[in-house]
């Protein structure tokens, strides 16, 4: 059921052969989130406080957006902005080859921990061999088809002017853009999604001192120094490349 989530209304009534969250479903879902933002809404102005307390500065800490890094969110745009009118999206693109990997090596990982049962695959077949490539099927199966839910989704919110550059509230860039010039990179991001602008002088000085910030921090915490996972131990068979570029 957790792709149930990864779909709106209208695109349940179209997706091929799935059986999509009920009304209730997506209200308890919706519940939950608002709460879990709500929490993290009290935690941001308690460390405000405690990191203050000996001061004279307002109880309330600088009013900041909540940035999610959320990629299962790609697929519930029209919800988000449902519930938040002036959300804004950053969409971060990789090779599909290399996002397949990070998926698969994130599954054998982490997913054992969200387990309530030992995973089996719905099979007949007896012999270890034959369960384990059946396992390996259901998860590739897994990864394939939740990122076509997501993108297809993203598409069709693209296409409807959901997200469009006229509204400000969309960029898209490269994994690797951000990767290799981390700086430039979110300065795009912010042209994009219309926190900075050069109006007048004064907001130009405040893009000039926030870029200057941004640069030290990147400094400070040697995001030069930042290297990408590598997988060198799971290979890609040429029957699973073919099935990855085919979807």
């Amino acid at each position: 059921r957790y792709q149930n989530f990864l779909l709106e209304e209208q695109q349940q009534q179209t997706a091929r052969n799935h059986s999509y969250c009920s009304k209730e479903d997506l209200q308890v879902w919706t519940n939950a989130f608002l709460y879990l933002i709500q929490k993290l809404q009290w935690r941001a102005i308690i460390m405000h406080h405690n990191n203050n307390a000996s001061s004279c500065s307002s109880l309330l800490p600088t009013r900041h957006r909540l940035v999610l890094k959320t990629p299962s969110h790609t697929g519930r745009i029209r919800l988000l902005l449902r519930l938040f009118p002036n959300a804004k999206f950053v969409h971060i693109h990789r090779h599909p080859l290399h996002v397949y990997r990070s998926a698969v090596h994130m599954a054998n990982t982490t997913y054992g921990y969200c387990f309530l049962q030992r995973p089996t695959a719905t099979t007949t077949t007896t012999t270890q061999s034959q369960s384990q490539k059946n396992k390996r099927h259901v998860l590739q199966e897994f990864i394939l088809r939740q990122y076509e839910l997501l993108l297809n989704e993203y598409q069709n919110c693209l296409q409807e002017g959901l997200l469009s550059p006229d509204k400000q509230n969309w960029s898209e860039v490269s994994f690797e853009q951000l990767t290799d010039d981390p700086v430039a990179t979110i300065h795009k991001i912010y042209q994009d999604i219309g926190m900075i602008n050069n109006d007048n002088t004064t907001t130009n000085n405040i893009n000039k001192l926030m870029l200057q910030e941004l640069k030290e921090y990147c400094q400070r915490e040697q995001l030069n120094k930042y290297q990408r996972n590598k997988f060198d131990r799971f290979q890609l068979t040429p029957e699973t490349k073919h099935e990855i570029e085919e979807r």
